[in-house]
């Protein structure tokens, strides 16, 4: 589940649209704040989604992989 917490008052701000078919293990997100990156298990993809909108955006398949690994993001 992909949960928006407010984390000066620990309360639920929102969720991200489809949160249920989004499995993931890892994530990142961008130093602007603006997206977030999560390796999608099951699928061998990576999704990004948009954070103003709370919507998956993009997905990148990776078709050589079969196992969740950790994700990083190189911003340069």
């Amino acid at each position: 589940m992909l949960t928006i917490i407010d984390t000066k008052s620990f309360t639920k701000v929102g969720e991200v649209a489809g949160h249920r078919e989004i499995p993931t293990r890892a994530w990142f997100i961008d130093r602007a704040g603006k997206k977030l990156y999560l390796n999608l298990t099951g699928t061998d993809e990576v999704g990004v989604i948009d954070l103003s909108t709370r919507q998956l955006v993009e997905r990148w398949p990776l078709p050589d992989v079969q196992v969740a690994h950790a994700i990083a993001l190189d911003e340069r």
